[in-house]
């Protein structure tokens, strides 16, 4: 059986706006394309953006999708599998540490009739080149009689010389482990379990990791979401839908803007829950955050996270949004050079030049290597539902909202997630959707050094 990781596509469908006097927007953006453009793809996945590098995926239609790789604002490659054997890109990530970009890759078949597989594509080189990390069906390493039978979330960096790849792969046994793929320029590929479901959760190790998300590959260090799954290990009280009380009420009662709890950025649902670092060659997992650690949530006494988005990483910083046990959701991030974990934004704070405040954080946010973080955030008002950014943790800045206009047009959506933002570049890459009839969907670039609001 294949399955994907959760779907990064968009469609039109957006939310609609009320009355307000709105900020127009002239050459603050640059746009790299959107379905007017001839020969435009039908719908776009929100965009990854590093360096000078954007990347996003692009449907054309039900059995093609092609992974768009723009530097600034010229296309250099479309990278895609049609009429080959793979015709859908499920996943990727970019790693611009070299002199070209390397992707990491992972394409399936899009009627799942052939087994699916991670590639390392390098930049200019043709698809058959495409260097073979695993596919499903393969032998798992070291375990006898066992294949893979689900792979997701591949992250790719290059560090001295050597390239690697972590991914999430299960095998046909139940087998659960954050696999890293590691490869020099004279070496043959290495594939190895850093962390896996046998490993006992720190701080609690009745239990194990029975799920693992979204690691992030950083050099010595795999980053990741880890819990003991659902409810069935869960040692306190539930309610009639067998949720722990404090995520049930959060469930119930939050308000998610458009954004409902089973899309949502916080895995709310998951118990013994935290983001944890794993050594790639000692196998030794630390606590970021966690709910068996009972971590205090920075700026909020007397609380302990409860749930956690997946993790971002940059650089010494890991970011995520947080649950507290005081049902209060916040960003977050943690300096491993200090062990330091500090409150980025909470809900109830103002937003900067309004008299409103935040009320979620749906999307989790995107970091910098020097700890900026950028985000999408929810309001009491639609017009401030939009991305923000701050260095420091203390000054908001907003890039755009819903009460603004492009080019004369109207916002009906706008779309950011993890791997947004470029603090290096001081890029990032959005995707909105006018309100025309029929609706215009497409990614735009915002430099923060030389946009200015007009």
């Amino acid at each position: 059986q294949v399955v994907l990781v959760r779907s990064a596509f968009c469609n039109l469908a957006g939310m609609r706006i009320g009355a307000f006097a709105p900020l127009a927007l002239g050459s603050t953006f640059d746009p790299l394309i959107n379905t007017t453009t001839a020969g435009a793809p039908a719908s776009f996945s929100f965009p990854k953006v590093k360096g000078d590098f954007t990347v996003f995926n692009s449907k054309y239609d039900n059995e093609t999708s092609a992974l768009q790789v723009y530097r600034d604002n010229a296309v250099l490659e479309a990278i895609s599998y049609p009429g080959a054997q793979y015709n859908f890109i499920g996943d990727w990530d970019l790693d611009t540490s070299g002199e070209k970009y390397n992707l990491v890759i992972m394409a399936v078949d899009s009627n799942l009739e052939n087994p699916g597989g991670l590639y390392v594509h390098v930049e200019g080189t043709p698809t058959a080149s495409d260097v073979k990390i695993m596919e499903l069906g393969d032998s798992v390493p070291g375990r006898s009689g066992e294949s893979f039978t689900y792979i997701a979330s591949p992250t790719i960096g290059t560090w001295n010389g050597v390239t690697q790849v972590s991914f999430v792969g299960y095998s046909n046994t139940g087998y659960r482990a954050i696999w890293v793929w590691s490869k020099s320029a004279t070496s043959a590929g290495k594939l190895q379990a850093v962390v896996d479901n046998a490993t006992p959760i720190p701080d609690d190790e009745q239990y194990l990791f029975q799920c693992l998300y979204s690691p992030v590959v950083n050099e010595t260090t795999v980053v990741f979401f880890g819990s003991s799954c659902g409810t069935s290990s869960y040692k306190g009280p539930t309610d009639e839908n067998g949720y722990g009380a404090v995520q049930a009420q959060w469930m119930r009662t939050h308000p998610l803007g458009s954004t409902t709890a089973a899309n949502h950025a916080l895995r709310v649902e998951h118990l013994d829950a935290g983001i944890y670092t794993v050594g790639i060659q000692s196998s030794k997992v630390n606590v970021v955050a966690s709910q068996a650690s009972k971590t205090p949530v920075p700026g909020q006494p007397n609380t302990t996270f409860n749930a956690f988005s997946d993790p971002v990483v940059a650089g010494d910083y890991v970011g995520f949004s947080g649950l507290s046990t005081g049902g209060i959701i916040g960003l977050y991030r943690f300096d491993a050079t200090n062990s330091g974990l500090e409150k980025v934004v909470q809900v109830g704070e103002p937003i900067p030049n309004t008299n409103s405040t935040f009320s979620d954080f749906p999307r989790g946010c995107s970091v910098g290597a020097n700890g900026e973080v950028a985000f999408y955030a929810a309001a009491p008002e639609t017009e401030n539902f939009g991305v923000y950014t701050t260095t420091d943790g203390v000054t908001v800045t907003k890039i755009v909202s819903l009460g603004d206009k492009m080019d004369g047009n109207t916002l009906d959506y706008i779309g950011f997630g993890q791997d947004g933002y470029a603090a290096e570049s001081s890029i990032l890459a959005l995707y909105f959707v006018y309100v025309t009839q029929p609706p215009v969907a497409g990614i735009w670039l915002y430099d923060q050094q030389t946009s200015v609001l007009v």
